[in-house]
């Protein structure tokens, strides 16, 4: 196969560039178009089917040595190993680990792939397909639909990297893909939640192998500015955003079967009435829809759980489990005032749909004695149609910063406060947050509610 390039931690640089994930558009199963030659028997095993070819440049690799090579699998058993451990391990694993959590299983798909309503795997040359492992619904619908999915054919390390084995690197596309078959189960609206869904899984069923940190940049974490809505985001922007899921586990910890609960009852939610949108929608109604009536099953609001989302992303190794290993979300402005200079004020920004902006202001020269930040703070949404609200943190020397949220409001919200600024403060944070929708207009783009800022350092 030809050599792909790589990030540095050993994903396909294809998957940050693909555009959509999951695919959405039906298409033929890969026995109708890409196998060049005759589909080997597919190794069907408790509802699971996967399909492979033995020869052409789909093939898999061919050893049955039941473990002394690359793949562990059963010695002579006429099946190559590579298919062994797909077919009876890694796929078996993500099925049974949904199933005891609780999930639905997959939607039949009739008599399509390999029998009556078996969940298809596709093993496959993915060197030249944007994204790389994926899966397709057999018909795209609001409700549930089924599906299939293609996985790789030999996750070679020059496609994916020497970070991690081969064998982890298939495993964690089981995860992946798998999930996006249970979560057609319930809907098949595709959106930001299906990719960060499935991500935030690969994580919690591998915890040790950390393959989702390479797309933290380019979610919340790495542009904290971009909404979670955003119309077509990349496939590395939607997957990024399962630092959210993961925030969401951390808050509410309560598990079965090994999962925490909080997710599937968000998919559950996809159901509610409402909640899912056309085929062709973006995830704007499910996203809005789901989130809001499995918070509400928490005793709290997605506005609330957003805003301290914020805050958390600002000092991820205070907050986090894991925070030590993630880069905060840095601030949109780095402001350092200075006696000659006391005052700023900022033009009026945008702020889209479930995202936030920072501001950071420093002391600079001059300044003697006793000095106070007076903060001037405006968010208005003309259309009401969205929550809204205001936190500040000053980090004192030596100390944690201290957080206040300032307020929430669905249409209007004005705060001037006074913080300290003296020589003991190294910073002082003001960061507006778009949160959940109220109301989703006929028009729904774009719901953006303006930001207004005043600062000046007085005594």
């Amino acid at each position: 196969m030809a050599v792909a390039t790589t990030l540095a931690l050993g994903l396909p640089l294809s998957l940050v560039a693909a555009t959509t994930s999951p695919a959405q558009a039906a298409e033929p199963r890969p026995t109708e178009t890409i196998y060049e030659a005759a589909e080997a028997a597919p190794v069907c095993l408790d509802g699971i089917c996967v399909h492979y070819a033995q020869d052409g440049t789909n093939d898999v690799p061919a050893e049955d040595d039941g473990g002394a090579g690359a793949w562990k699998g059963y010695a002579g058993n006429g099946i190559p190993d590579y298919v062994d451990l797909m077919s009876a391990v890694l796929v078996p694993k993500a099925a049974d680990t949904f199933a005891a959590a609780g999930y639905r299983s997959p939607v039949g798909d009739g008599v399509l792939g390999g029998g009556s309503d078996q969940v298809d795997i596709y093993l496959a040359d993915l060197d030249d397909v944007a994204g790389g492992a994926h899966c397709v619904q057999d018909e795209p619908a609001a409700g549930p639909t089924s599906g299939f999915c293609v996985l790789d054919n030999d996750y070679s390390p020059a496609e994916y990297g020497t970070r991690l084995s081969r064998a982890a690197n298939a495993g964690l596309d089981a995860v992946h893909q798998y999930f996006l078959l249970v979560q057609w189960a319930y809907s098949g609206t595709n959106s930001w939640l299906n990719s960060a869904s499935a991500a935030w899984a690969e994580d919690e069923i591998y915890p040790t192998l950390n393959r989702n940190r390479a797309v933290l940049p380019y979610g919340p974490m790495g542009s904290p500015r971009k909404g979670f809505a955003s119309e077509l985001a990349p496939r590395a922007r939607a997957e990024g955003t399962w630092i959210f899921l993961r925030f969401l586990s951390e808050r509410y910890r309560a598990e079965v079967g090994g999962l925490p609960v909080v997710l599937r009852h968000i998919w559950e939610h996809t159901t509610d009435p409402g909640a899912a949108g056309p085929v062709e929608d973006t995830g704007l109604r499910q996203m809005n829809g789901a989130l809001t009536g499995a918070l509400a099953e928490h005793g709290t609001t997605l506005t609330n759980e957003f805003t301290r989302f914020a805050f958390w992303n600002r000092d991820p190794a205070r907050f986090y489990r894991e925070g030590a290993t993630y880069q905060a979300a840095a601030p949109a402005t780095t402001t350092r005032l200075s006696r000659a200079s006391r005052s700023k004020v900022f033009s009026p920004a945008a702020l889209e749909t479930l995202s936030s902006k920072t501001h950071r202001f420093t002391r600079g020269s001059g300044f003697r004695g006793a000095w106070r930040l007076k903060i001037a703070a405006g968010l208005i949404n003309e259309l009401a149609t969205l929550d809204l609200s205001l936190v500040t943190r000053v980090k004192v020397k030596g100390r944690a910063p201290t957080v206040t949220i300032l307020g929430t409001a669905s249409h209007e919200l004005r705060r001037t406060v006074t913080l300290p600024f003296s020589a003991s403060v190294e910073w002082v944070e003001v960061t507006f947050v778009s949160g959940q929708l109220r109301a989703i207009p006929a028009t729904p783009w774009p719901q953006v509610p303006t930001a207004t800022l005043r600062v000046a350092a007085v005594r």
